[in-house]
């Protein structure tokens, strides 16, 4: 079941703006309930964190959170020509919200919560 959610989450896309008048309640909802399998199966969050397998640690990192996207963190001449609207148009993270903010952050913590490989992977 948690490979499934995590496999949704990955591939969902979310209906949140940046103005916050949509709250994407099926994305709040993946993300709890992550949550709290891992909460209720300590010993899954090494194996699901590790980069190797489900990777999750730096998919809500760089895609729930923060965008970071290492082909464009080498902009160089990329960004000249770009505008305002080219970059803030872009859905760049999942949680935009208050709600699926906190979601988020708080399946980071129990992805890092006595697990210092994970806290490894966050940090580099």
């Amino acid at each position: 079941m948690l490979e499934k959610l995590i496999k949704n989450l990955k591939q969902h896309e979310s209906t949140e703006t940046r103005d916050q008048t949509e709250t994407d309640n099926i994305l709040i909802g993946m993300l709890n309930l992550i949550n709290e399998l891992l909460n209720f199966h300590p010993r899954l969050r090494k194996a699901f964190g590790d980069p190797k397998t489900h990777d999750l640690v730096s998919t809500v990192f760089s895609t729930c959170l923060f965008y970071i996207n290492q082909e464009e963190q080498q902009l160089g001449e990329y960004t000249e020509n770009l505008t305002n609207k080219d970059i803030f148009g872009r859905n760049y993270v999942k949680t935009k919200g208050k709600k699926s903010r906190e979601a988020a952050y708080k399946l980071l913590l129990t992805l890092c919560k006595d697990t210092p490989e994970n806290v490894e992977i966050l940090i580099l």
